[in-house]
């Protein structure tokens, strides 16, 4: 495991996957002594004009600062420029959805638990489908370290490992979701949802690769861990 010099913790991508499970395994013991339930896999691919629908970052960035951790990552608002644009051209994008029931007699923390496990799962298996000419965008801030360098003041120390998040660019997770993925985010009025919707994009130079890089997703959901998808695909 690399440590930089700023002292953030860099997760090693040979390693990444074998830590999650690890991690999966303890937290499903905590939670009901029971294993993770089975997640649903789902990738559309849609033109840069659908998703840009979207898009309005002045209302999505302004929601981020009723969180805890605003300002904590490099990787979230606010911003001293837009990292949207700053992007390397893309056409067409792949709208990722992983669908994760709920474990039974979960507590709201369990749930945020569950949360952080699926959000990372389903961001690794993107990390291993991005290629050349795609940019994966995840659920949630950057976990590229262990601990980010912004509130110590300092600079990303892993800036290509870094990857913003739907919402920091500015789009609108809920309306992604429902209108070009076909798929509603949970929000009971009540008690806790019977699953969580996880939701990320490939965001992709051409048509062509966006296909090719649903593909990947896809197949990723039929595999046991990004280590078999990078042999299937590389």
């Amino acid at each position: 495991m690399n440590t930089c010099a700023s002292g953030g913790r860099l997760i090693a991508p040979g390693r990444d996957w074998r830590i999650l499970s690890g991690r999966i395994k303890t937290w499903s013991r905590i939670f009901v002594n029971q294993p993770v339930t089975t997640e649903t896999i789902q990738a559309v691919v849609v033109s840069r004009a659908e998703m840009m629908r979207y898009h309005d970052p002045e209302r999505i960035q302004a929601y981020c600062q009723s969180c805890e951790k605003y300002g904590m990552y490099w990787s979230c608002p606010p911003f001293e420029a837009q990292p949207f644009d700053r992007l390397a051209d893309w056409s067409h994008g792949v709208v990722v959805t992983q669908k994760t029931p709920v474990v039974a007699a979960s507590t709201p923390a369990d749930l945020v638990d569950q949360f952080l496990v699926a959000r990372q799962s389903l961001g690794e298996r993107m990390l291993q489908c991005e290629g050349e000419g795609a940019l994966a965008v995840i659920a949630g801030h950057c976990f590229g370290c262990g601990a980010c360098t912004r509130p110590r003041g300092i600079a990303c120390c892993v800036p290509a490992r870094m990857r913003y998040s739907l919402e920091a660019l500015g789009f609108d997770v809920t309306g992604l979701a429902q209108g070009l993925a076909g798929q509603t985010i949970p929000w009971p009025e009540s008690g806790l949802p019977d699953h969580l919707l996880i939701v990320g994009a490939l965001l992709c130079r051409d048509f062509d690769l966006a296909t090719r890089r649903a593909g990947a997703v896809r197949l990723s959901a039929k595999l046991a861990a990004p280590q078999e998808l990078a042999r299937r695909i590389s």
